[in-house]
């Protein structure tokens, strides 16, 4: 009985390895392409928006692990034109968020668990380049830490570990860390798109 738990467990992990994996391969496609032209330009004020929660916010996942492409923040920009869109990804490569920038996005979100402090910080310089506001998913306090120190404008807590695809047991104290911060807390849909407002 142990062992089949264990095999069961076992299976269940290097889900995030898997998705990484994905994500280097579609940033060496990208990166390998010529860049695409800007669909539509970026809020100017995306960053003080996303900082201090005002006006809707969605947030779009493109993680090709969960068969989502970019062509979801085209679909969800033509039908909410004004909505602040946030493009989640495993991104690893600058092509990424140059894709991104290129489907509508205002800004992206970074996920800290499968960057080093220094490549964090690189892609985040990236985005803001790009005039991308910069959010980062945290799961942890050193987590949450390093998206302090690259001046996040905000911030994902992660409710769900990659994984294992379990509830994050320390998710709701990585959120009361970051709401002890004031720093700006970001949700997966934290405002629907059908809020839409000029």
């Amino acid at each position: 009985m142990t062992g089949m738990r264990l095999a069961r467990r076992s299976r269940k992990r290097g889900a995030l390895d898997k998705a990484l994996g994905l994500a280097r391969a579609r940033a060496a496609r990208l990166a390998s392409s010529p860049p695409l032209p800007p669909r539509a330009p970026a809020d100017p004020h995306a960053a003080a928006r996303v900082r201090s929660g005002a006006g809707p916010v969605l947030v779009v996942s493109c993680d090709a692990s969960e068969g989502r492409g970019y062509e979801a923040l085209e679909e969800a920009r033509a039908a909410a034109p004004h909505v602040l869109l946030l493009a989640l990804d495993l991104f690893v490569d600058e092509a990424q968020i140059r894709r991104a920038r290129q489907a509508g996005a205002d800004g992206v979100v970074l996920v800290a668990r499968v960057l080093p402090q220094d490549r964090l910080a690189e892609l985040a310089a990236a985005a803001r380049a790009q005039g991308l506001s910069v959010s980062v998913e945290v799961r942890s306090a050193p987590e949450l830490a390093g998206a302090l120190a690259i001046q996040a404008d905000a911030v994902r807590v992660a409710e769900m570990d990659r994984d294992n695809g379990r509830p994050d047991p320390d998710a709701a104290a990585t959120r009361a860390a970051a709401e002890k911060a004031h720093v700006a807390i970001v949700d997966t849909a934290s405002k629907a798109a059908d809020k839409d407002a000029p």
